[in-house]
């Protein structure tokens, strides 16, 4: 007798979730399982969704991702380049440490900021977009009796 298991006795393969929303001003997609060339096209189309939220900050949340192949990486340049390219940013959140070392190992891990969770990004977004800001022109109250001049106290 064959003991063999048949196709049909095996467990599906583990698939990818993915929501995508706009929460505190930022475009967020969180993915959840493993992300791998079968899991791509809903990576790619929960990344899609979001890089179509009017948002200038995208978070993507990989807290939930245990297995990331080369795969990843791929789509998250893609979307990095998209971003770019409209004026928008970028960043990971969480990424678990099998994400983090494949950034390491392809050489992209520097082309990503990554925050512990939404809250973090989003506040360092907006210190990152003030501390861009050009200043204008600075209002000095008038000071009486300093500075140079044939006044007295000068």
């Amino acid at each position: 007798m064959d003991r063999r298991p048949n196709d049909a006795a095996r467990p599906p393969v583990a698939g990818l979730r993915a929501l995508t929303a706009r929460l505190g001003g930022a475009g967020l997609c969180r993915l959840v399982g493993d992300l791998d060339l079968d899991t791509a096209p809903v990576a790619r189309a929960a990344l899609a969704r979001t890089l179509a939220l009017p948002c200038m900050l995208l978070c993507v949340d990989l807290r939930d991702v245990p297995f990331c192949s080369c795969a990843g990486p791929n789509l998250l340049l893609a979307a990095r380049t998209t971003t770019r390219r409209t004026g928008r940013t970028l960043v990971l959140l969480a990424p678990g440490t099998s994400v983090l070392r494949l950034l390491r190992v392809s050489g992209t891990a520097g082309l990503f900021a990554v925050h512990p969770d939404l809250r973090h990004a989003v506040r360092a977004f907006r210190r990152r977009v003030a501390a861009a800001r050009p200043a204008g022109p600075r209002r000095t109250a008038p000071q009486v009796g300093r500075g140079p001049g044939p006044w007295p106290g000068a």
